[in-house]
């Protein structure tokens, strides 16, 4: 009797160790799941940053001389510092209806100018931060690029993108 007695607690113990380990192992595998989809989400925020400071449709080469792109959010020309950079969300629309719907980002940018054999250069410092809940459970990934534009006063808009820098 006592033999059954030891044998059910025995398996009692061995059952509630395999439950212990499949939650914790299912727990781990949803954290690593959010973020690996907040780590998406920090790289769509770089790609965001750097579409906006690039300005592929060429909106501000008006002149030569015109005003450099800005950082996001930024009205003027001079840049934000790398001690003070600015700061501003992604629009959330795009991630509503996939798997980073949920997930807020964040990005810094800072940008400082130089100037080499005449032309224009900005250099943008970009870094994206992508957080999903809050507290115990929260998840956050955060990445940073930096990205040039360059702008030719002297080129010649008939032969290359307006103003551009070859």
């Amino acid at each position: 009797m006592a033999a059954a007695v030891f044998i059910l607690v025995l398996l009692a113990t061995l059952a509630l160790a395999i439950t212990l380990l499949t939650t914790q192992s299912e727990t781990s595998h949803a954290r690593d799941t959010l973020g690996s989809r907040a780590y998406q989400a920090a790289r769509t925020g770089l790609d965001w940053g750097a579409y906006q400071v690039l300005d592929p449709l060429n909106t501000t080469a008006t002149s030569g001389s015109a005003n450099l792109p800005n950082c996001p959010g930024v009205a003027g020309n001079v840049c934000p510092t790398a001690a003070a950079p600015s700061s501003s969300s992604m629009p959330t629309t795009p991630f509503n209806s996939s798997v980073l719907s949920g997930i807020a980002v964040t990005l810094a940018c800072s940008c400082a100018d130089y100037t080499e054999v005449g032309r224009n250069i900005r250099v943008y410092q970009l870094r994206a931060t992508a957080t999903s809940g809050s507290g115990v459970g929260a998840v956050e990934r955060q990445l940073s690029a930096r990205v040039a534009y360059c702008r030719d006063p002297n080129g010649n808009p008939a032969s290359q993108p307006p103003y551009g820098c070859y």
